[in-house]
């Protein structure tokens, strides 16, 4: 159960991450790697986003920010840091808040593949309504998770990422597409 609430916590989150970049260049051509070009995810909708000095600070309507600092990011390479701060996303009566932040270190090859490495600590609450599913009820839940992450995606399309979810690890490898396609 946590793994899939984990799951639904990425795929709600990193629209906004795209979004925050409003100069659109670490946006458009991360989204160019994940051949997508999706504008963002229905269930976080509604936030509102402001640039200054190469940093974009986007506020959630349901509470706390997400800020994204490019000012390392020159054309197709460099690094780009995203801070959350209680960032609140909240969709058929699940909320989650996050609070932590990650760093991307790399580039974006011409064939459109990541080269490069993604590092955060990320901190999840997340609540959950009672739901009944089969006849059988689950009562309201409360999940904390603490996620460590790092996705180290090379320029063969390729992406190994190691996750510590409450100091348990776990190893996939993917490819990019894949990867990235489960956060999108």
């Amino acid at each position: 159960m946590m793994k899939k609430i984990l799951l639904l916590a990425a795929c709600l989150l990193l629209p906004q991450l795209a979004a925050a970049d409003s100069q659109g260049s670490f946006a458009r051509l991360f989204q160019q790697a994940v051949m997508q070009g999706k504008a963002g995810n229905a269930f976080a909708a509604g936030y509102a986003c402001s640039t200054a000095n190469q940093t974009t600070t986007c506020t959630s309507p349901q509470g706390g920010s997400v800020t994204q600092n490019y000012s390392q990011w020159s054309g197709t390479s460099g690094s780009a840091t995203w801070s959350y701060n209680n960032f609140t996303i909240s969709a058929a009566g699940i909320t989650m808040v996050i609070t932590g932040s990650f760093t991307y270190n790399g580039s974006v090859q011409p064939n459109g593949f990541l080269d490069g490495t993604l590092v955060g600590n990320l901190i999840y609450d997340i609540k959950t309504p009672t739901t009944s599913y089969g006849g059988y009820n689950i009562p309201a839940q409360t999940v904390h998770a603490n996620v460590g992450i790092t996705a180290q995606f090379q320029a063969s399309g390729a992406a190994a990422v190691t996750l510590n979810i409450n100091g348990t690890p776990m190893t996939v490898n993917w490819s990019q597409t894949q990867l990235l396609g489960y956060l999108y």
